[in-house]
């Protein structure tokens, strides 16, 4: 089995722009929400359900967000070991010496520059501007340039702007350490020998700007709400960062890129915002309707099967948006999240 240790994100990979995606911990959201919605979707449990039952991961976990309610979905075991349930190609990672000193020593730091100066020492997959490739090095170049213009780190200035002003209480950089604030998600992987081991530890140095940050569902809807909100930018910005990039195919016929944002497309003639990522032990995706009326964010604590993540991704979204249609228009308007 080909593992990818450098396919950032899984709470730790950028999502939407400048914030990333992250570990879904198991501890209280950020702040109060409407009481949870007892009348789940069952589509998205099938879903989910049925990813975890074909490709034997532990478990999976998944918040959605609609006109004041909030509904979560849960299924499987967020720890093996304790059998408890989880609760609410121009880029670094594909450098093959990278990667097998990754694999030798997981936990020796990683600077910024030098993985930039790995990716720059292959040759461009395209002359610039000719076509369209995703790219974990354009993150860690976004850090670096928020670090030259601020003279604060990428990480200082996403905590000061985003994570305190939305009131993300559950959402932090680990700034070096393995360690997490528990109770959380464990993460699996799977060996050469379909052995599955705990990932849940381990050094995200090597994703500066794509994968280092650590969250919950429920903080991850309050920021695709607040962002598809206008809350975080301009509007002019906004309405550029959630356009089509030409060219752009993100894994399937219904899935363009927008400036850090994938833009899908759903059959219902619905169309949401946002991304969905990849780490050692975690697959993990966040979207939103524009306006932030509706979102969902989700989490599989096994990273095998990544072939199939943007299938998985479509799917769920398909469930959540399209199949909650006629509910979502019947349910009583209430506060965005906070």
């Amino acid at each position: 089995m080909e593992r990818t240790p450098f396919r950032a994100a899984a709470s730790r990979r950028a999502v939407m722009a400048v914030a990333a995606l992250a570990v879904a911990l198991l501890g209280p959201p950020a702040s109060p929400l409407p009481v949870a919605d007892q009348d789940e979707d069952p589509a998205l449990r099938a879903v989910l359900a049925e990813a975890v039952r074909q490709n034997h991961y532990p478990g999976a976990l998944a918040q959605a967000w609609s006109r004041g309610r909030t509904s979560d979905v849960a299924i499987g075991v967020g720890d093996v070991r304790t059998g408890e349930a989880p609760r609410s190609d121009f880029d670094y990672t594909t450098d093959k010496e990278l990667s097998r000193a990754y694999e030798r020593d997981p936990f020796r730091r990683l600077p910024p520059r030098a993985l930039v100066r790995v990716a720059v020492s292959h040759p461009p997959l395209f002359p610039p501007g000719a076509a369209w490739n995703y790219s974990d090095t354009d993150y860690v170049l976004l850090g670096m340039v928020i670090q030259r213009v601020t003279g604060r780190s990428y990480a200082e200035e996403i905590t000061r702007r985003i994570i305190r002003p939305l009131g993300l209480r559950s959402t932090y950089f680990p700034s070096g350490s393995s360690s997490m604030a528990p109770p959380y998600l464990h993460g699996y992987e799977m060996s050469d020998s379909d052995a599955i081991k705990d990932a849940t530890v381990l050094n995200t140095s090597f994703a500066p700007g794509s994968g280092d940050m650590i969250s919950t569902v429920g903080d991850l809807n309050r920021f695709a709400s607040a962002l598809l909100a206008g809350r975080l930018l301009p509007q002019p910005v906004l309405h550029q960062m959630l356009t089509p990039v030409p060219g752009s195919r993100a894994g399937s016929d219904i899935d363009k890129y927008g400036l850090g944002v994938i833009i899908t497309k759903l059959p219902c003639g619905i169309t949401v915002y946002g991304h969905g990522g990849t780490l050692d032990g975690y697959l993990t995706g966040v979207t939103a309707q524009s306006g932030g009326t509706h979102t969902l964010a989700w989490v599989i604590n096994g990273s095998w099967g990544v072939a199939n993540q943007i299938a998985l991704m479509d799917k769920a979204y398909i469930a959540e948006f399209c199949g909650r249609r006629q509910h979502a228009s019947s349910s009583p308007a209430g506060p965005r999240p906070r």
